[in-house]
Order: structure tokens, then sequence, then C-alpha cells
């Protein structure tokens, strides 16, 4: 158990999230980097042109329509240039299983035919975010922005909304790093994509990413044992970790001092 002095989070599942939020943001202010919260999904696209890279269609204003929940996150350097960025989306009243397998997660229209989905395992509630597009640029590299970045937007959709799960694709290869573990954080992968892949036009393997509201609580009490990118606690609330998870009692529950 990590016991920190003043300041405890007993059972706040909302205040943990927010601890995160406030850490990852002092964080990067520490790096120098000044941040912005986006709603302008084409420039988000053009960005990614700029830099010579694939615009994810499930955050493509030009593929798919993007709600008012819907957000990016930009990163800039002092001199303003961009150092990163990363985007958010949040689902309510819809089925994760039932838009990977029409395919309108990625396109407003779907893929006609059924695709070569893969059943999912677990439902995933009828509210539930959606992370992607995560970038950093070359100079950025080697800092942990990715894992800073994919944290943030993270948080403040569980904080702004009634998500109960976060999710996000990862492709083969990737798959295979430490990459969706240690800097997106995710838990729990699954295959849910296995055949042709019309938005790449190549055969593809996607796996499903994702971790849940209190999990996410939790990896946000225990940043500052991250094993590659420890984030510091603000140091007025500093907490107690518990080792388990927390009870169905403590989850209801929560309140930082």
């Amino acid at each position: 158990m990590r016991t920190d002095a003043a300041a405890t989070v007993e059972d706040d599942i909302d205040g943990a999230i927010q601890l995160g939020v406030d850490a990852i943001t002092e964080r990067l202010a520490e790096l120098g980097l000044s941040l912005s919260i986006e709603r302008d999904f084409a420039q988000l696209k053009a960005m990614f042109e700029d830099q010579g890279g694939f615009a994810n269609p499930t955050f493509d204003p030009d593929a798919v329509d993007l709600g008012g929940d819907d957000f990016w996150i930009l990163v800039r350097a002092a001199d303003g240039t961009p150092a990163g960025w990363t985007a958010e989306r949040i689902f309510v009243d819809v089925e994760l299983a039932d838009l990977i397998r029409s395919g309108q997660i990625w396109r407003r229209e779907g893929f006609g035919d059924a695709g070569p989905a893969i059943p999912l395992e677990r439902p995933y509630g009828r509210c539930f975010s959606h992370s992607g597009s995560t970038f950093v640029c070359q100079l950025w590299r080697g800092q942990g922005l990715s894992m800073l970045l994919t944290y943030l937007s993270r948080g403040l959709g569980f904080r702004n909304s009634a998500a109960e799960v976060n999710t996000g694709f990862v492709r083969e290869g990737l798959k295979r790093s430490s990459v969706p573990s240690v800097s997106y954080g995710y838990p729990h992968l699954a295959l849910c994509w296995d055949g042709y892949f019309p938005p790449l036009g190549i055969v593809d393997r996607l796996h499903l990413c994702w971790i849940d509201r209190q999990e996410f609580a939790m990896s946000c009490l225990r940043l500052p044992d991250h094993e590659r990118y420890p984030v510091p606690l603000p140091r007025s609330r500093e907490v107690l970790v518990p080792d388990e998870p927390l009870s169905e009692r403590q989850r209801d529950r929560l309140s930082i001092p």
C-alpha cells in the first residue's frame, strides 16, 4: 500500500479521476507545454495531413457524424508549434458491437455487407468513450506524451460524461508491443476485426482495447508508480492508494477533501 500524508481519497472514483486530470495537466506544464480543448475536427484532419499521416476515420468529419461532446486535445510548445494531440468521442444509446459489426464507427454509412467483425465477449454499456488519433511530433517523442495525452483525454471523457468504459483500437503490429498497456494504459485487449478493412483497403486485424471507469480511477491514483513515465500527484492532494480494487460500497461514495 502506498501512503502519502496529506489528504486521503478513500472512496471517490470521480475524485480520483479529477486528481489524475490535475496531475497530467501539471506535468504538461512542467514540460513547457500549453494545452487547448478543440472541437474543429477538420483542423485535426489537416494536421495529420501536414504530418504525412492518416486521419483515423472515427474522428474524420468527412467520414462520420461527430457529436457536441466529442473533442480533441492539442498541446503546443512555448514557440506555438504543435507537440502532439489526441481525440475523444462520447457515444450514447448505442452498442459498440453494432458499430463495429456494421462499420459505422468508421463510416457513417457503414460497410454495406457485414464485415469480418469478431463477436465481442462482453457488453460495453450504452454510454462509452472512445479514444484515438494520438500523435506526437518528432521533437517531442520519448517524453511520455502519448501516455500523458491518452490519460488526459480519457480522464476528461470520464469526468464529463456518464461513460462506463473507455475503448480504443490498435492494429496487429501495435498490439504486440507495450504501447497499448504501458503508453495507453489499457488492461484489456480483444480481437474485434479479422479481414478486409475498407478504410485502409487492406486485410488487417484490429484489437479492441478497453478500461472501465473504476480501473481508470485506480490507474490515476497509481500515476506516481507508472513503470515508464511516473507522474507525481498534486502535493495538496496526496492520497492513500488501496492495494485492492474499490468495493461496491466505495464506488458509491467519493470526494477529495
